[in-house]
């Protein structure tokens, strides 16, 4: 069964989803309360999930979840059943936080390693989304945020922060030539960035509102 969690909810050891393959009899709680038990019963996900699929995070009287459903991010509600994020074929991707009324889900895309190998000690960024099922996804590689780490999401989806990386002015991307990153790391801008602990890509805190409101915090 997938592991679950969320880091603003508890943990639940099994769910009162309204799914027709997956009802359970239990009322609003996804566990039955101390001395009053209730039927109900622990469903494998895998046949819903698909082989590589992760169920990330469940809203409060398991009113929605996210995750991942084969390759590509999904969200379910009891409101709107369940939406599938369509991302490009060479991508994988991801829900990790979601409002408690499962109409605001963050996560990640992230290139498919066994598509697009890399060298050992090497892994792909994620990119970072904001995506409403049914309204409007944002990227935020299109606000110059290259690789996002979420940390949380307010319960009414207005409020998400995280942690992310932008290009250090002037550096050359991290698969140019050695000769080409070497003159960087002699610039003033090379030495400086190294001297704070990175050469390419500067990392920063940051929180987004409403999808479209930036602001940073190094």
């Amino acid at each position: 069964m997938a592991t679950v969690f969320r880091s603003h909810m508890r943990w639940l050891p099994f769910f009162a989803l309204t799914l027709p393959m997956l009802l359970v009899s239990a009322g609003e709680s996804c566990a039955a309360e101390s001395g009053s038990p209730k039927k109900g019963f622990i469903m494998d996900l895998d046949p819903f999930l698909g082989q590589n699929g992760r169920l990330r995070a469940i809203a409060p009287g398991c009113r929605a979840m996210t995750g991942m459903m084969g390759s590509q991010p999904f969200v379910w509600s009891r409101d709107s059943g369940l939406s599938l994020m369509n991302i490009p074929e060479t991508s994988y991707g991801m829900g990790e936080f979601l409002s408690d009324d499962g109409r605001v889900v963050t996560g990640f895309l992230s290139r498919s390693e066994s598509r697009f190998p890399l060298p050992p000690g090497q892994v792909w960024g994620h990119s970072g989304f904001v995506w409403q099922p049914g309204g409007q996804t944002h990227e935020l590689f299109r606000r110059g945020i290259l690789d996002v780490d979420w940390r949380g999401l307010s319960a009414d989806g207005r409020l998400a922060a995280g942690k992310g990386q932008e290009p250090v002015p002037g550096a050359p991307r991290e698969d140019a030539p050695w000769e080409e990153q070497k003159r960087f790391a002699e610039t003033p801008q090379g030495r400086e960035a190294m001297s704070r602990g990175y050469a390419y890509n500067r990392p920063f805190w940051f929180t987004l509102r409403g999808g479209t409101t930036l602001k940073k915090r190094a």
